[in-house]
Parts: C-alpha cells; sequence; structure tokens
C-alpha cells in the first residue's frame, strides 16, 4: 500500500551534436551550395567581371552552412529543453508529494489516565521499571460512580480539568469541536448534555460542540485539522457495571488537535503528528522505506518505535522491516515498544492511549517516535517528534531555454532574402526585403514561441502518461 507517491525516472541530458558529423555536413552543404549557385547564375549576367556573381557564389553556401548548423543546434537545445523542462516537472511533483507526505496536526495538551502512573516514563526507563502485564485486564482506581454521576463522566469531567488550561488559551471566540468516544454507550445523548453541563460550569472558554460517536477514524481526525479546525478528543474506555468478564484494560486519554499555524503561541512546545501512512503486512519493508524516504523524519532520526493492537502476524513483518531497514530502536524487542505487553488488552482504544504516550515522550526531548498501530483492517505508521522535519525539501530550478540558434535562423532569413534578390533579380527588390522581414517575423513566433510552448506541452502530457500527477484533497492515505 504506502502513499501513492508516482515514481518518475529522471531523463539523461542531451548529448551534444558530433563536431565530426556537423562539420561533414558543412562541407557537402558548402559545395552543394555553391554548384547551385553556378547552375541558377544567368549566363547574360557574366561571371568571372561580375561583382554580384562571387558575392553570391561566397555568400549563398556560407548562409546556406550557417542555416544547417543553426537548424541542427536548434534541435538540439529543444530536445535539451524537453529532458530538462521534464526532469524540473517531475522534480516539483516529487517535492509537492513530500509536501503532503510531511503535512502534520499540532497536538498541543494531552490526559491520560491508566491504572499505571506515570506510564510513560516507566515505558521509557526515565522512572522506575517498565510494567509488564500481558493478559491482565486492569481496572481504573478512584473514580467510583454515585447518584448523579456515571464513572464515563467522572473521568471525563477529570480529563478537562487536566486539560482547562491549555483550553482556555484558545479564548472565547474559538469554536472547539469536542468528539467524545466511550465504546459502547447506552445514551450518547444524556453524555454529551453532561459534558457540555461539565463544561460550562468549570467555565472553559472556548465554544464547545460536544459529539458522542460510536467510533474515530485517526484519518478523519487528521483531514479535519489539517482543514483548519482544533479538536479535542476525548477517549474513556470503561467497564460496563454489570460486565462479568472484562476484555480491556481500563484507560481513558485526552488528546487537544490544532492546526499547525494556530498553535504557535507563547510558551506552548506543540508536538507534532505528521501525516499517517496506510500499509499491509506483505508491503510493510517498502512502505517503511518510503515513509522514511518520502516523509518529514528519516528513518535513522527515530529514537523509539511502538506498536499497539497488532496481532501476531503483524508483530512479525513490523520487526522484519525494522530489521531490514536498519534501525536502531530504543527499548522492547528490536527496539519495539508493545504497549499490550505492558499494560494488558488494550482493545480498539489503543491507537489514542498510544499516540498520548508517544506525545508525552517527545515532549520529554526523547526523539522521533515511530508508531504502529492497528485502526480496524488497516495497519497504520506515524510519526510524532517536537521539530518540523529532519529532512529539508529543496526547490526544483527551472528549466533554462537557450533560444540563441532560433535567433540566428531568424536573422538569416533578411540575408536569404537578400541574396535570392541578387540572384534573380527581381523588378521590385523592396518586395523580397519586405518578404524578407514577413518570413523573420514568422520565424521568431515559430522558434522562439511555439515550438518551445509544444515541447513543453508535450512533456506535460508524457509525464502524465508516465503516471505524474499532483496530490489533491481527493487523495487521502
Amino acid at each position: 500500500m504506502g502513499w501513492p507517491i508516482p515514481r518518475i525516472p529522471v531523463v539523461r541530458e542531451a548529448k551534444a551534436p558530433s563536431v565530426w558529423l556537423i562539420a561533414g555536413l558543412c562541407v557537402v552543404c558548402y559545395f552543394v551550395a555553391a554548384i547551385l549557385t553556378l547552375l541558377l547564375w544567368p549566363s547574360a549576367s557574366g561571371t568571372a567581371r561580375n561583382p554580384r556573381f562571387w558575392a553570391c557564389i561566397a555568400g549563398a553556401p556560407t548562409v546556406a552552412v550557417i542555416l544547417l548548423v543553426m537548424t541542427i543546434f536548434h534541435w538540439h537545445w529543444m530536445d535539451v529543453l524537453y529532458r530538462t523542462f521534464w526532469n524540473v516537472l517531475a522534480r516539483a511533483i516529487d517535492l509537492a508529494w513530500r509536501r503532503w507526505a510531511r503535512l502534520n496536526v499540532a497536538i498541543t495538551a494531552f490526559s491520560t489516565l491508566a491504572p499505571e502512573s506515570e506510564l510513560a516514563e516507566k515505558i521509557a526507563g526515565l522512572a522506575g521499571n517498565a510494567p509488564q502485564n500481558k493478559t491482565e485486564v486492569r481496572t481504573l482506581q478512584g473514580f467510583e460512580a454515585d447518584l448523579h454521576t456515571s464513572r464515563t463522566e467522572i473521568v471525563l469531567a477529570r480529563l478537562l480539568d487536566d486539560l482547562k488550561p491549555t483550553l482556555d488559551q484558545l479564548g472565547s471566540r474559538q469554536i472547539l469541536r469536542v468528539v467524545v468516544w466511550a465504546g459502547k454507550c447506552d445514551e450518547p445523548s444524556g453524555l454529551g448534555d453532561a459534558l457540555a453541563r461539565r463544561w460550562r460550569s468549570t467555565s472553559i472558554l472556548p465554544h464547545a460542540q460536544v459529539e458522542v460517536v460510536s467510533e474515530v477514524s485517526w484519518s478523519s481526525v487528521e483531514r479535519y485539522v489539517r482543514q483548519g479546525g482544533a479538536l479535542l478528543l476525548l477517549c474513556a474506555q470503561l467497564h460496563d457495571a454489570g460486565e462479568e468478564a472484562p476484555q480491556y484494560t481500563e484507560i481513558a486519554v485526552g488528546l487537544l488537535f490544532e492546526p499547525v499555524t494556530s498553535a504557535r503561541r507563547p510558551g506552548i512546545s506543540p508536538v507534532r503528528l505528521f501525516r499517517s501512512m496506510p500499509t499491509a503486512i506483505e508491503s510493510l519493508g517498502a512502505d517503511l522505506r518510503q515513509f522514511g524516504g518520502a516523509g518529514a523524519i528519516e528513518l535513522a532520526k527515530f529514537r523509539m518505535g511502538w506498536s499497539c493492537g497488532l496481532g501476531k502476524p503483524e508483530k512479525y513483518a513490523l520487526a522484519q522491516a525494522i530489521t531490514d531497514c536498519g534501525l536502531a530502536l530504543k527499548g522492547g524487542a528490536n527496539g519495539l515498544i508493545s504497549l499490550d505487553d505492558c499494560i494488558g488488552p488494550v482493545g480498539p482504544f489503543s491507537p489514542w492511549i498510544s499516540l498520548a504516550l508517544v506525545t508525552e515522550l517527545a515532549g520529554y526531548g526523547q526523539g522521533a517516535q515511530l508508531l504502529a498501530l492497528q485502526e480496524g483492517n488497516t495497519l497504520r505508521l506515524a510519526a510524532a517528534a517536537l521539530t518540523e522535519s529532519s529532512v529539508p525539501l529543496e526547490a526544483p530550478g527551472e528549466a533554462s531555454r537557450n533560444l540563441g540558434a532560433g535567433a540566428v535562423l531568424v536573422c538569416l532569413s533578411l540575408w536569404i532574402a537578400l541574396l535570392l534578390a541578387v540572384l534573380v533579380r527581381p523588378a521590385n527588390t523592396f518586395v523580397w526585403i519586405l518578404g524578407g522581414i514577413g518570413v523573420a517575423i514568422l520565424l521568431a513566433i515559430l522558434l522562439l514561441f511555439i515550438h518551445p510552448w509544444i515541447v513543453q506541452t508535450r512533456v506535460e502530457r508524457d509525464i502524465k502518461d508516465a503516471g505524474g500527477h499532483l496530490p489533491n484533497d481527493a487523495i487521502e492515505a
């Protein structure tokens, strides 16, 4: 799978015409033009004593040779223009796709509630030992329901309290989309109303548009924020009161996403979440190379790798891809930290808890973080870092036009008209001169404007036939 970035081959530079071939053609052209001048010269005008004869016998072959050489070089420079414009356009398309791949959103605030305290620091080895729990389903402590408030409402209220300082920085004029994902919720409207009341009672400044959903798509969150909207995602995975055998560990996460441009506020060091890549087991190695090659962060710059919610085939394929790419990551097997091995079964909330932990570690200066996550039936690669990009983008440059040969051909048309007038001796020489001027204007339009335009149009058509196209809003990886 991977990103649909087209691969356009770079063409080699055009070879200059052979000097020996041009010299041979010039000799042949000179003698042919001299012989034609002798054959076409009027016998009544005389030859040896007529200065016009010697002017024509010397000038006509010379003009013919110059005409031949300039024609050869004009076509050569048009070939150079074709190849140069091809490479420039190919680089421009590649640059546009790299910019597309490096689009990112800012995570300006987060809150994590897990059964294990200081979870991110412990997993990264910054504080204590990393927890080891593959199978035990654990419960959040200290969030007990009462007669008026459910556990879900209490947990979401705690997330809001943690995020309030950053939310207030958005200002009262900001309209904030609040997406609440609480798994199987019997009364979504009641949960939304309770959250809205909590929002007003705590006097959080932005205006909230609360939306309780049954599922959250990673790509939909990215797309919404890149289009300019701020989004607060609140996820709570809690056990039902009558649930006999819970499947997943209780967890709660709050993440505030903002466009990068609006996240540049004093005192804020947002973590950038770069465009994710859909991938598959059979192409994971190639996709990982493309992720580091076209993406914002080189593979060698990743310090830690995370996986969450992956099945055995996906884990094995990811470990093999990391080995094949020569990645040296810190922690876990093959440098890859499996969140499922630390806090137990996480379930469908795995992408968001892993993102919150990665955001926390990136904010601690732990370098770029690589994420491999399962979203439904799709395996995704994502990257988070404090810096914008580790790989600079170079401008594609411009295709230079060398039209000197065409300009010489335009000037030669006047000399050709004069030579023909001398050779033919028409009744009105001025008409021939006007004709030469007209031919010069026509050649100037053809050689200096229309021909280069035709070449560039052909390049654009051939690039399109080769699969080259620019990214657009309809393409969403």
